[in-house]
């Protein structure tokens, strides 16, 4: 796993830097592989993932997931657990205990949580036969630009990037701003994400947006 330290950057006078700011604290990150990304964009961090779906063992029916889960933003990490009710319906729980709503074989589930599909076999289920879906932490922190519709912990806007990186090919090395002030104007935003809505929760990590002020 990458070394996470703190440094400060060499100030670059490219208007992104909010006033007479030198030295901000900045730490190593590990940009995902696929992005190529201008110094000044918003970065999130992906966190959680899901690691494995699968039947009980014991299971007497043989039906099968019709697919990977697919994670919300509201997402626990955890296990969550279903189970057969009859042969076509089942019960949901989040990794909290609480039971979600109801759900049937052979259509998609959909909840605020989580979204699936339990397909049936030859061998039907019998009530009791269960499933798990596991979410958890990533074993290496990968960051990528923040879009507001991602679902992984990366729609949380929490950086800003250094310098130019150009990770197409491969995962890369690059440096993020931990906290600072910059020009509203001069920051690169991902989709759904606007200065106005994320100016709060980057105002968590010590980040602030001031007007242009020019070098």
């Amino acid at each position: 796993m990458a070394q996470s330290y703190i440094q400060t950057e060499d100030y670059t006078p490219d208007n992104l830097i909010a006033g007479d700011q030198k030295n901000l604290p900045t730490e190593q990150i590990i940009l995902k592989m696929g992005e190529n990304l201008e110094r000044g964009t918003v970065l999130g961090k992906i966190d959680r993932f899901i690691k494995h779906y699968m039947p009980n063992p014991g299971n007497e029916g043989n039906g099968v997931f019709g697919g990977e889960p697919s994670m919300t933003q509201k997402t626990k990490k955890g296990f969550y657990y279903i189970i057969m009710l009859t042969a076509t319906t089942f019960s949901f729980f989040d990794p909290d205990g609480n039971r979600l709503k109801d759900g049937s074989t052979g259509v998609a589930y959909v909840c605020p949580q989580l979204s699936f599909k339990l397909e049936v076999g030859g061998i039907p289920f019998v009530a009791g036969d269960s499933f798990e879906i596991y979410v958890t932490d990533v074993a290496e922190i990968f960051w990528v630009k923040s879009l507001a519709a991602n679902v992984d912990g990366s729609e949380i806007p929490r950086a800003v990037l250094t310098k130019n990186t150009d990770a197409t090919d491969e995962n890369c090395f690059a440096r993020a701003y931990l906290e600072g002030q910059f020009n509203r104007e001069r920051i690169i935003l991902g989709l759904g994400h606007t200065v106005e809505s994320i100016k709060d929760q980057m105002r968590l990590f010590g980040i602030y947006f001031r007007p242009v002020v020019k070098a």
